[in-house]
């Protein structure tokens, strides 16, 4: 069975703009984000050494002796939130 609909005082053209509009904003509006990973997923030093409560010290010879994994961005040096919540295995207290 075929609907035929009328609309009075809209062109098609215009129609079909609010038309897409409104699916593209449903559809936008309705799509999971995926997760991604923001700056604050990653700490300082400073923010390790607090949360982990260890010096300064034991945060630059555990990163040179491989032992905490980090990450470069540019000249910065940074860590994983979840990978520090792991650290018991360096020594470090929870």
């Amino acid at each position: 069975m075929q609907t035929n609909i009328y609309l009075n005082g809209i062109s098609i053209e215009d129609f079909q703009t609010q038309l897409i509009g409104k699916l593209k904003t449903e559809l936008l509006s309705t799509a999971p984000t995926p997760p991604k990973e923001t700056q604050e997923d990653f700490l300082t030093v400073k923010q390790v050494s607090k949360l982990l409560g260890v010096s300064l010290v034991s945060i630059h010879k555990w990163k040179k002796d491989g032992k905490i994994k980090f990450y470069r961005f540019g000249t910065r040096i940074r860590f994983k939130r979840s990978e520090i919540l792991n650290v018991e295995k360096f020594g470090g207290r929870k």
